[in-house]
C-alpha cells in the first residue's frame, strides 16, 4: 500500500482523524502578542517617517540656500557646492533605504517570534485535546471526510494571551 493512503482501521474502514487549524491572520490582530507587534511597527514606521521628513525639510532648505547663492559664486565655487549637495542627496536615500531595510528586518523578527509563540500554543492545544495534527487554515487545500477538522484559533489566542511569547 502506498504511503499515502488512508490509514485504515481494523475493519478496513478509514478511521477518523482530527486536525486543528490556526486563523494566523486572526491570531496576529487579535491576540496580545500580535497587537504589541503592530503597535511597535506602527511606532517604528511613524518614527522614521518623521526622521525621514526632517531630513528632507533640511535639505530643501539646503537647496533654496545654495540656489539664493548661486549667482554669486564663481564656477568652481558652483560645482564644489553640486557636489556638496549631491553627498547630501545620496546619504539621505542611505538613510531612506537603510531605515526601510531595519523596518523589514524588525517586522520579520516580531512576526517570526508570533508564529514560534503560536506553533507552540497550538502544539500544547493538540497534544492536550488529543488532535492528530494543526495546520494554518490558509495552508489547507483539500480535506477528506474522514478528517474532523476544528478551529483552535480561539483556544490559541487565550493560551498567547496568558503565557509568555517565545523570545528571539
Amino acid at each position: 500500500m502506498p504511503p499515502y493512503g488512508p490509514r485504515l482501521s481494523p475493519a478496513g474502514t478509514p478511521s477518523a482523524v482530527t486536525v486543528g487549524f490556526v486563523d494566523m491572520t486572526r491570531v496576529a490582530s487579535d491576540s496580545v502578542p500580535g497587537k504589541a507587534a503592530a503597535a511597535e511597527m506602527k511606532s517604528r514606521s511613524a518614527r522614521l517617517r518623521n526622521q525621514i521628513k526632517a531630513r528632507e525639510k533640511q535639505l530643501s532648505k539646503q537647496k533654496a540656500d545654495i540656489e539664493a547663492t548661486l549667482a554669486s559664486l564663481s564656477p568652481a565655487e558652483r560645482e564644489t557646492k553640486a557636489k556638496e549637495f549631491q553627498k547630501k542627496i545620496e546619504a539621505f536615500q542611505k538613510f531612506v533605504e537603510k531605515g526601510g531595510k531595519e523596518l523589514q528586518k524588525r517586522e520579520g523578527q516580531l512576526l517570526s517570534r508570533l508564529y514560534q509563540s503560536t506553533q507552540k500554543a497550538s502544539g500544547d492545544l493538540a497534544k492536550a485535546n488529543g488532535y492528530a495534527a494543526v495546520v494554518i487554515k490558509k495552508e489547507l487545500l483539500y480535506m477528506s471526510d474522514t478528517v474532523n477538522m476544528t478551529d483552535l484559533t480561539d483556544e490559541t489566542i487565550k493560551l498567547l494571551n496568558t503565557t509568555p511569547s517565545v523570545k528571539k
